[in-house]
């Protein structure tokens, strides 16, 4: 009897045992599969992810992106010196940042008069006390247009490249040769960031392109500068113009675009010619302006929708047109699934850098109830002529 007792008691025991292992397997197999479903709720919601075939595949699960045009800017120039590292020796590497923090000096030289502030300066100053061959220089090519095509992610990321000094502080453009040209060259010349002797200094003005002087001016500074032309469809960068501009024109229009972009003839609604967004879409004149001083050579020419969607191989043609060495890697651009925009991402961190949301306003244009298709048929047979003019076709 005892016996028969103690059997059940030890088999008892036994399946307590079981269960509470059970138990606790069970409990760790449910722990897991929350931390998974966890960690893939955080992977959607932050990754990146590279939208081009022809680069590395980037989604980054562990990432997330700032959005900040500084930021964007500080990327890059980690970037550039990385790529520098990677072809020359320290010592030129060292000479080439030394000579942009010179142009950061200057920039410096208005902040405040506090200790952080002199201290940097000074020691800025320290580094460059040799650097006779740092000096500002009148650009070796130009960026001339056209508006909200993408000018400005274009130079940024041409920046990418060490050999390359971009104009950006205190403001990208400078519109020398259309709206400040009576200030002179030495006022141009001073607009420019220091660079070294191999570097070539570019700067942007996409008012440039629909200038009427713009191109002799142009000329008559450098008649073998290089030229860059990045050209979107004429509809979609009208549209995109308007919006932009949109605010600051509420009043002259009395508050509502369409007073610009359309016109009223006999009682028929028409497109206004003379509406500042659609004058400066009609490419094929500007164009002709432009080949009067310089050859088609000179004129390197960009599909806005093309960088859009490969801005790696799109830059990588740059820097052949510009004749200088390549630094520019694909792995440093990935293409934001939220906005998508282009954006910039260093070698050494899981971050991303993307331009501020705003940038774009494709939410703002649709609130515009514009005739697409007027516009496309207006430019029509302008775009016919640009297509022959620059001798290639785009999808337009």
């Amino acid at each position: 009897m005892n016996l028969h007792c103690i059997y059940h008691v030890l088999h008892r025991r036994r399946r307590v045992v079981l269960m509470l292992t059970l138990r606790k397997y069970l409990y760790i197999v449910l722990c897991v599969s929350v931390v998974l479903i966890v960690y893939k709720v955080i992977c959607f919601k932050y990754k990146i992810t590279s939208g081009y075939s022809s680069y590395v595949n980037m989604t980054n699960r562990r990432g997330r992106i700032i959005y900040s045009n500084e930021d964007v800017y500080m990327a890059i120039k980690q970037i550039r010196f990385n790529n520098c590292l990677n072809k020359y020796a320290n010592d030129i590497c060292a000479d080439l940042q030394s000579c942009e923090s010179f142009s950061e000096l200057k920039t410096l030289e208005g902040c405040d008069n506090t200790i952080q502030c002199r201290s940097r300066i000074n020691e800025t100053k320290a580094v460059n006390l040799n650097l006779k061959k740092c000096k500002r220089r009148l650009p070796g090519a130009i960026i001339i247009g056209t508006y909200k095509s993408g000018t400005r992610e274009l130079i940024d990321f041409l920046a990418m490249n060490p050999l390359v000094v971009i104009k950006r502080q205190p403001n990208y453009e400078v519109a020398y040769f259309d709206k400040n040209a009576d200030k002179g060259l030495d006022w141009y010349r001073n607009a420019m960031p220091f660079s070294c002797e191999r570097q070539i200094t570019i700067e942007k003005s996409p008012s440039y392109f629909t200038s009427l002087e713009a191109p002799r001016r142009i000329h008559k500074m450098d008649k073998n500068i290089k030229l860059i032309l990045i050209v979107r469809n004429p509809s979609d960068r009208t549209l995109s113009h308007l919006t932009y501009e949109h605010f600051i024109i509420k009043e002259q229009f009395k508050n509502d675009i369409h007073n610009c972009l359309y016109k009223y003839t006999f009682n028929r609604r028409i497109i206004n010619e003379n509406c500042f967004a659609v004058k400066d879409s009609f490419y094929d004149s500007a164009m002709e302006r432009f080949l009067k001083y310089f050859s088609s050579e000179q004129i390197h020419i960009i599909d806005a929708d093309a960088f859009l969607k490969n801005p790696c191989d799109i830059v990588k043609d740059v820097e052949h047109f510009l004749q200088i060495d390549t630094f520019i890697n694909c792995d440093n651009f990935f293409r934001n699934n939220d906005t998508g925009f282009v954006c910039a991402k260093t070698n050494r961190t899981d971050l991303g850098f993307c331009y501020e949301k705003t940038r774009g306003r494709v939410k703002l244009q649709s609130k515009f109830p514009v005739m697409k298709m007027d516009l496309q048929k207006l430019f029509k047979s302008h775009n016919e002529r640009f297509f022959s003019l620059v001798g290639k076709r785009f999808d337009w």
